[in-house]
């Protein structure tokens, strides 16, 4: 705090401001969102997404995760989540489920916000040998889940996989990466299959399912 406050001298006050970034000064929001120091000083950041991919009255918040130290940001998240439809839950194959995650998800379920939940099961290709055992790591994730949550709806796919797939103009370190990936068939056709599943599961909740889910 005390060293972004002299960087952020100018834009500190007693009332919240607003600084908007576009056009060719977008990249500057890097200033803020890129420097610990300087975030501390930043409540919120909004990114308007322009194209067809999403409705535009959809608004996706990126929430920081559940073993925050900073009690203020926990109670900030809750915050937000009293106010949301949908719950998008991304837990580590690397890690599986840790306490944290059971802190967090009995206070959502004492919120009343457990039914609007779906969990992705975010595969860290490089720590598993063989699809077989990422199953076992996720079967065992399902299981645990199970005592809070009456109805998984869990997904299992790799985020960084299928962003690296969908990009195809990639770094040289990035591309061998994703070549090491794609060597093992069986396991990216799965990420593929699952995130597809996903995909169809959240568009159908807001097509056929609209009213239900607000």
């Amino acid at each position: 705090a005390l060293e972004g406050y002299r960087h952020c001298l100018d834009v500190i006050g007693s009332d919240e401001q607003t600084i908007s970034f576009d056009a060719k000064s977008f990249n500057s929001h890097k200033q803020f969102t890129a420097d610990p120091a300087r975030a501390f000083y930043v409540k919120d950041v909004c990114l308007e997404v322009y194209g067809k991919t999403i409705n535009p009255n959809v608004e996706i918040a990126d929430c920081q995760g559940a073993d925050s130290t900073d009690p203020a940001v926990l109670e900030k998240i809750f915050s937000y989540l009293e106010t949301a439809n949908l719950i998008v839950y991304c837990i580590s194959s690397r890690t599986g489920l840790r306490q944290s995650d059971m802190v967090f998800l009995k206070r959502i379920k004492r919120l009343g916000l457990i039914e609007n939940i779906l969990f992705i099961f975010n595969c860290d290709l490089s720590e598993h040998d063989n699809l077989k055992n990422l199953e076992m790591t996720r079967d065992k994730t399902i299981a645990e889940l199970e005592l809070l949550v009456p109805d998984v709806r869990m997904f299992s796919f790799s985020a960084l996989y299928t962003l690296f797939d969908a990009l195809g103009n990639l770094s040289s370190r990035n591309k061998k990466r994703l070549g090491l990936w794609q060597e093992d068939g069986e396991m990216t056709a799965f990420c593929t299959k699952e995130y597809t599943r996903f995909l169809d599961r959240f568009n159908q909740l807001f097509e056929a399912s609209w009213f239900n889910l607000f």
